[in-house]
C-alpha cells in the first residue's frame, strides 16, 4: 500500500512538473509572439510615416504642375497672333482649270481677313468647293462674302467637325466673291479644290 501511494505521489509530482514545463514554454511562445507584434506595429507606424512624407511630396509636385499649366497658358495667350494669319499657305489655278488652296490658318475673333479665294466673276456661274477642311483648336466657320458685302455662311463648324471633307456648289452672280474662313481663337487646316464648268468667268487674284 504504500508502495501505491510512493508511485501514486511520483506520478502526480512528474504531472505537475510537465505542466509547469508546458505553461512555461507557452509563456515563453507569447511572448516571443507579442514581441513580434511589437516589432510589426513598429514598422507598420514607420511606414506610415514614410506614406505621409510622400503624400506630401505627391501633394508638392501637383502644385507645381498646376502652377507650371497656368504659365504655360499664360504663355500660350501672350504667344497668340494679333491678327489672322497663314502658314505653309499654297495656292494657284492648275492647267486643269482646278484653283488650289491649302495651309493653315490662325483665326482671331472678328477678324475677316482669312481669304481662301478672292474671285471676280464676270457672269453667272456655278462654283464647287471640294477637299476637307479640320480644325485641331476653336471653333470656324466657311463664309462668302459677296460684293454687296452679303455674307453667307457656307459650312457651319459643326458640320465641319462632324465631317471634315467637303463638297459644296456655290451659284455665283456677276461681281467680286471671297471664301473666308472666321472664327475665334482657332487654328484650321484646310486643303482645297474651286472648280467650275465655265472657269474662265472667274478670275482668281
Amino acid at each position: 500500500m504504500r508502495r501505491r501511494w510512493t508511485i501514486w505521489i511520483a506520478v502526480s509530482l512528474c504531472a505537475l512538473l510537465l505542466m509547469g514545463y508546458s505553461t512555461g514554454q507557452k509563456a515563453q511562445e507569447y511572448e516571443v509572439k507579442g514581441s513580434q507584434y511589437q516589432e510589426k506595429e513598429t514598422q507598420y507606424a514607420e511606414n506610415a510615416l514614410e506614406y505621409q512624407e510622400k503624400d506630401a511630396q505627391y501633394e508638392e509636385k501637383a502644385l507645381q504642375y498646376q502652377e507650371k499649366a497656368a504659365q504655360y497658358e499664360e504663355q500660350a495667350k501672350q504667344d497668340k497672333p494679333d491678327s489672322t494669319c497663314f502658314s505653309n499657305f499654297h495656292s494657284g489655278l492648275s492647267r486643269g482649270a482646278v484653283y488650289s488652296v491649302s495651309g493653315t490658318a490662325y483665326l482671331v475673333e472678328d477678324d475677316e481677313h482669312a481669304i481662301l479665294a478672292d474671285t471676280d466673276v464676270q457672269e453667272n456661274v456655278s462654283l464647287s468647293i471640294t477637299g476637307s477642311i479640320t480644325i485641331p483648336d476653336g471653333e470656324a466657320d466657311l463664309y462668302l462674302i459677296s460684293s454687296d458685302s452679303e455674307r453667307t455662311c457656307i459650312l457651319p463648324g459643326e458640320a465641319l467637325r462632324e465631317t471634315p471633307e467637303l463638297s459644296e456648289t456655290l451659284e455665283l452672280e456677276p461681281g467680286t466673291h471671297q471664301i473666308i474662313l472666321k472664327g475665334s481663337d482657332s487654328v484650321v487646316d484646310f486643303r482645297l479644290e474651286l472648280t467650275s464648268e465655265h472657269i474662265e468667268r472667274i478670275s482668281f487674284q
